[in-house]
């Protein structure tokens, strides 16, 4: 996948991509199939020109890198207009009223300022 980063322009103003495809085939291992890597996928903070940004199939592990990606291109003059991730896994759907857990007691949590956070 370097190859292909490698050859895009970096002036792209449209980048449509599939990332839960496999990428490779496993040289060990013809049943064994490799996906894009965390890594491999950091190329895509170069690309600062882009107007529309479409992403199928992502991981979660790829959240950080897209979101750079997409703050990197708001702060050219030309802003992005389009943008569509579409995650590989369903979501998390959370109850509303979470109830707070019996079991834990006396539990502290400090931040880096130095203030302590108490659970009762």
């Amino acid at each position: 996948m370097d190859i292909v980063w490698k050859a895009l322009h970096r002036s792209l103003t449209k980048l449509i991509i599939d990332i839960s495809r496999p990428i490779e085939v496993d040289r060990y291992s013809s049943l064994r199939k490799k996906h894009m890597s965390q890594d491999g996928m950091k190329s895509l903070i170069g690309l600062t020109k882009l107007r529309e940004l479409r992403i199928f199939g992502m991981r979660n592990t790829f959240q950080s890198i897209t979101w750079e990606a997409v703050f990197r291109n708001k702060a050219d003059e030309n802003e992005m207009l389009v943008l569509d991730l579409q995650m590989a896994e369903t979501p998390i759907v959370r109850q509303k009223h979470w109830g707070k857990p019996k079991e834990i007691q006396g539990l502290k949590v400090s931040n880096k300022d130095g203030d302590t956070y108490k659970y009762a």
